[in-house]
């Protein structure tokens, strides 16, 4: 690297982050490999090296680190591009911004729509879900709760909250 050492930037990353760091590099003196592991890298792993050993130790430092693929995400988060839904503590949580408590409604409503992302959900499907019981054109419970959750979204979300009122059929969550 031109401009820096893979010493300082692994320095940096890990006064940032518990991500783990794999040095690959061409110098394989015992000093150098002692600094690269003092300067917080988890593995240090010397050129020429076969495939099979850097994949080896990618998934030995995954194990060890407990991370986990976006396949095998969290199953009580949701997320979006810039907030996460958690299920634990009932709240949208934003890196930038405080987090949002939510009443239990409001939680199932957005897990929900967020759960069937892009697509339209009835009211009688959210009404059915949420509350229990058929949705019922008298009954102003769903938009009240819908309107409330909008307001809690607008302060969390970069554009306009995400959920979408399909005229005639129900609602639509759009991430951002």
């Amino acid at each position: 690297m031109p401009d820096s050492s893979g010493i300082d930037i692994a320095r940096f990353i890990r006064s940032q982050s518990d991500v783990p760091i794999l040095m690959l590099t061409s110098e394989g003196r015992v000093d150098k490999r002692a600094a690269g592991l003092g300067a917080g890298a988890d593995d240090y792993l010397t050129k020429p090296f076969a495939a099979e050993e850097l994949c080896a130790r990618i998934r030995s430092l995954f194990r060890r680190s407990n991370l986990k693929s976006a396949k095998t995400e969290d199953p009580d988060t949701l997320r979006t591009a810039h907030w996460r839904l958690d299920r634990q503590k009932l709240s949208i949580i934003s890196d930038s911004k405080p987090d949002i408590v939510l009443t239990e409604r409001e939680f199932m409503i957005l897990s929900t729509l967020m759960q069937r992302s892009g697509s339209v959900v009835t009211r009688d499907e959210l009404q059915r879900q949420v509350a229990g019981r058929e949705w019922n054109a008298d009954d102003r419970s769903l938009d009240v709760h819908v309107s409330r959750l909008r307001k809690k979204l607008v302060d969390i979300c970069e554009s306009d909250a995400p959920i979408q009122t399909v005229r005639g059929r129900g609602f639509r969550f759009i991430p951002d």
